[in-house]
């Protein structure tokens, strides 16, 4: 895994005292969080992942840094699609149209 980077300026938090439907309230230092997100562009986005710590279950928020594998998946929509024509291939005769 990993090293887990932490979103400087976010931050959750856990009010006790609130029904258990309610996660946490995230607030945003916007001086800090502002040159974070474009330190970590990715197309115009960034993703953050809300956690449990295993210790006490509370809510933590981590950059999630996951990228698809572009070669991998493009190999693997080729093979798909090889696949599902040699299965389903028809003569062009049988066409009803």
């Amino acid at each position: 895994m990993a090293d887990q980077i932490f979103p400087k300026g976010m931050f959750i938090k856990r009010n006790p005292k609130v029904p258990d439907f309610v996660i946490g309230k995230i607030s945003i230092k916007i001086e800090d969080f502002i040159p974070f997100m474009q330190q970590h562009d990715n197309n115009g986005w960034i993703n953050i992942e809300v956690l449990k710590k295993r210790a006490d279950g509370s809510p933590y928020l981590v950059l999630d840094t996951w990228k698809p594998n572009q070669q991998a998946n493009t190999q693997s929509n080729q093979q798909a699609e090889s696949g599902f024509e040699q299965q389903y291939e028809l003569p062009s005769d049988d066409i009803a149209f």
